[in-house]
């Protein structure tokens, strides 16, 4: 059975866990699509910090770490923004002091210049262009060239240190628009939208040579991109999809490339110049070589049609590329990233897919008690009621024979949309949403922008809410990374900007606890549990986990994740509330005594996943125990759901042979997933009592097999229930734009 939005699906799965999982599909999904792209060079004695940057159409600039091709941490976006191009500058050292380290810099069509805190991804410093959008951004040393709407280059001098940007000069290159740059040697080169490519010396403002490209009889060709290659050679994108490699000294043609059906909008060369890459809105990408020799010339290679839509950023990771084949990363309007490596024969591979889905601010939460769901989307929370079942349903699954025609689940209920005001005026922020909860029992919700966070009571009968006023200021007009509701009445607050964690009184409206001595970097993660509810785990984003005690609101332990690598993307309870159980993203599982402050005895740890299960890009976006099956947690990302059965057997352990795995086929576009408690929740629709009530008799359960743990013992004491909220296939399709229809050549026989 298929469920549309709105609806829901009831699917019971039997395994290493007898479970059954209610689908919800609710959420109308708009991909965002990646406009720019740019890889950092490797700095010797540079603080270590995720080298790729990845500018999105609404405004939110991403860092992903290249070692697992995970994003580390992100802004949030901004309404009527987008980051069209990115480049990074190595700020050189001071003789005697600390090494080189890299500055950020990005520019849109919003008419900034902007430079980023690599370490909370906020603006250090933001500059006008003076005239108006920004297409395309060039660096050079200590100065940043934009290309900007009015056709001219504007010049902003970087001398003052990271945090400063001056603007020096302006380079009157045309009356239209420019649209892409490119800098060679001392020379600086621009494309713009009436077919011509300009030369300006960088520290001049007379033009010194111009290269015209083909154009149509009634319309000029648009230059969208420009890459410097080796010896004095220069490649253009066009708008008549051609690829152009020029002799800059001479400004003629030296090759000429037609393997696109439309618009050229990104090229990207590796550092050799031995490589070139080209994207364009027919979703192909092309690569083309140089071939050294007497005859020295370029050649096309390559295409790869990974991408469904417009390909807009092509970046080549140099540190990680061989002589003979680049590894790039490439994205478009479909806002999924394509990572590109050679096989082991130096030949191209599939490409790696990392998930259009935002782990942090594409989110959602679940209150049982009043069976609400809160969906956090770009600018708004949309809250929704799911229906209790009091009609028949036939299982999916169910080999009973049921009265009446297949039903799905009812109809959830769109309660209220609500959005975050910016000041005192009431009016719509344009800030996009950085952080979402809601209390278990639903009368609680808290939201958080880059304004602040704010608190709200609700009241579901009446479908009244209220925000509360009395908020201390230090809450209020501070962002967060996340928020969790936990032990009583509390409301833990990770700040955006600093390290510390804020405990929030939600009856006496005052702050309970602050901590701020233990992370050294900002808390991203949050979650909370133990056998009382008592326990409250932080990851921030340098890869520490640490345990505080809401009981005593004191620090309890650190988690020692030393052998599990990378950075903490899950966390979450086993079922009895005994152990922490923390993911990273090597795909590495370190379960934690809390009490006993040691790893989990009798596990070896860290687990890895099998690889032959998750793709080792894939994000592990949430843990999950079920209370009735101790022993067992489940896992999922955006596109899969895997469960671990810890092994309790003597010969199994005997054979090292400590956890089974099992996934589950035709999940997708998941944005969450969490166990329901029956008390709270309701029955199990596949329970012997819900088959009685819709069949009118008891069901006969069959003989048990025996279990993977070698025991004839049933391997749960139950029917677990989880729900997940996902986009349905038909939403996620239907929301992208039209592709682009290639056209089809026969060959000849």
């Amino acid at each position: 059975a298929a469920a549309g939005a709105g609806g829901g699906l009831c699917a019971p799965f039997r395994g290493l866990l007898s479970m059954e999982l209610l689908r919800t599909r609710l959420c109308e999904w708009t991909p965002v699509g990646i406009d720019a792209l740019a890889l950092a060079p490797v700095v010797p004695g540079a603080p270590s910090t995720p080298r790729l940057a990845v500018g999105r159409s609404n405004g939110a600039l991403e860092l992903w770490d290249t070692d697992t091709w995970h994003l580390r941490f992100s802004s949030p976006g901004r309404a009527k923004r987008s980051i069209r191009s990115i480049v990074w500058v190595v700020e050189p050292a001071e003789k005697g002091k600390s090494p080189s380290e890299l500055r950020l810099i990005s520019a849109g069509l919003h008419r900034e210049v902007t430079e980023w805190d690599l370490e909370t991804l906020e603006p250090l410093e933001t500059v006008s262009s003076g005239g108006g959008a920004v297409w395309s951004l060039a660096v050079q040393r200590d100065r940043v060239f934009a290309a900007c709407d009015d056709g001219s280059v504007r010049v902003i001098s970087l001398t003052g240190g990271p945090g400063s940007m001056m603007y020096q000069r302006r380079i009157n290159v045309a009356k239209v628009r420019i649209l892409s740059l490119a800098i060679q040697d001392n020379f600086l080169f621009a494309g713009g939208s009436e077919s011509r490519i300009s030369k300006w010396p960088v520290d001049g403002s007379v033009c010194e040579g111009s290269m015209q490209v083909e154009k149509s009889k009634d319309a000029h060709t648009l230059i969208w991109s420009l890459v410097a290659l080796q010896d004095n050679m220069l490649a253009s994108g066009d708008s008549m999809g051609l690829v152009l490699i020029w002799d800059t000294v001479s400004c003629v043609v030296l090759h000429r490339f037609a393997q696109h059906q439309a618009d050229v909008l990104a090229l990207a060369a590796s550092s050799s110049g031995h490589t070139l890459l080209s994207g364009s809105i027919d979703a192909k990408i092309a690569e083309f070589a140089f071939q050294p020799g007497s005859q020295e010339h370029w050649v096309f290679r390559n295409a790869t049609f990974c991408h469904s839509h417009d390909i807009r950023a092509i970046a080549v990771d140099d540190a990680a590329s061989q002589s003979s084949k680049a590894v790039f990363v490439s994205g478009g309007v479909a806002g999924k990233l394509f990572v590109h490596t050679p096989n082991s024969a130096g030949k191209s591979g599939r490409p790696l897919q990392c998930s259009s889905f935002s782990p942090l601010f594409q989110t959602a939460s679940v209150a049982q008690e009043n069976r609400l769901l809160l969906c956090q989307k770009a600018q708004n929370l949309e809250l929704w009621y799911l229906q209790e079942l009091k009609e028949s349903l036939k299982l999916e699954g169910d080999g009973s024979e049921t009265t009446g025609d297949l039903q799905t689940m009812p109809e959830a209920q769109l309660l209220l949309r609500m959005s975050l005001s910016a000041g005192p005026t009431n009016e719509p922020g344009s800030d996009h949403l950085s952080a979402s909860a809601m209390a278990p029992d639903g009368t609680l919700l808290a939201a958080s922008n880059m304004a602040g966070t704010r608190l709200f009571h609700l009241t579901v009968g009446e479908l009244q809410v209220r925000r509360e006023n009395e908020l201390p200021k230090e809450i209020r007009n501070s962002p967060a990374r996340a928020l969790l509701f936990c032990g009583s009445g509390l409301l833990a607050i990770a700040h955006w900007r600093g390290h510390q964690i804020s405990l929030l009184d939600c009856a006496q409206l005052t702050v309970a606890a602050t901590f701020k001595n233990e992370h050294k970097a900002p808390v991203s993660m949050l979650a909370a549990g133990g056998p009382g509810n008592e326990w409250l785990a932080a990851a921030d984003l340098a890869g520490a986990v640490h345990v505080y005690g809401l009981d005593g609101l004191q620090h309890q332990a650190r988690v020692p994740l030393g052998a599990a690598g990378g950075i903490p993307t899950a966390m979450g309870f086993d079922g009895p509330g005994k152990h922490l159980v923390v993911v990273s993203s090597t795909h590495a599982i370190t379960l934690f005594d809390v009490e006993a402050q040691t790893l989990a005895a009798g596990i070896q740890c860290p687990i890895s996943i099998p690889t032959r299960l998750v793709s080792s890009q894939a994000r592990v976006c949430g843990v999950t125990a079920p209370s009735k099956a101790p022993g067992k947690l489940l896992l999922w990302g955006h596109s899969f759901m895997l469960s671990l059965s810890f092994s309790q057997a003597a010969e199994d352990e005997a054979k090292g042979e400590q956890c089974s795995w099992k996934v589950y086929a035709g999940i997708r576009h998941v944005l969450s997933l969490c166990t329901l408690d029956e008390a709270k929740w309701g029955a199990p629709l596949s329970s012997e009592a819900a088959r009685a009530a819709v069949t009118g008799e008891a069901k006969q359960p069959k003989k048990r097999r025996k279990s993977n743990s070698g025991s004839g013992k049933p391997t749960d004491a139950g029917v677990a229930m989880v729900i997940s909220l996902e986009v349905s296939p038909e939403a996620a399709e239907t929301s992208l734009p039209l592709s682009f229809e290639r056209k089809k050549f026969l060959k000849k026989k």
